[in-house]
């Protein structure tokens, strides 16, 4: 109660990761169909603000973050790595 919801609409998140400060959020949601592609959003946490939504053809399984939060790594379904 009280607190903004961040969702990824009718997709399982199937992965997150905080910004070495701790202030942002990247989340990512398993898609599954052109038509219903993989999101790959990026939050403040001061407000439970979306700051950026984007969509990955190929459905994505999973993310990581560098250690010094400069790079983004996805696990695409089948093995890649982007």
């Amino acid at each position: 109660p009280g607190t903004p919801a961040m969702a990824h609409f009718n997709r399982p998140v199937t992965g997150v990761a905080f910004t070495p400060d701790g202030e942002r959020l990247w989340s990512l949601a398993e898609g599954h169909s052109a038509d219903h592609p993989s999101e790959l959003k990026r939050w403040d946490l001061a407000g439970s603000v979306q700051r950026e939504c984007r969509t990955i053809r190929q459905p994505a399984r999973g993310l990581s973050l560098s250690p010094d939060g400069s790079r983004l790594l996805l696990a695409i379904a089948g093995g890649e790595l982007q």
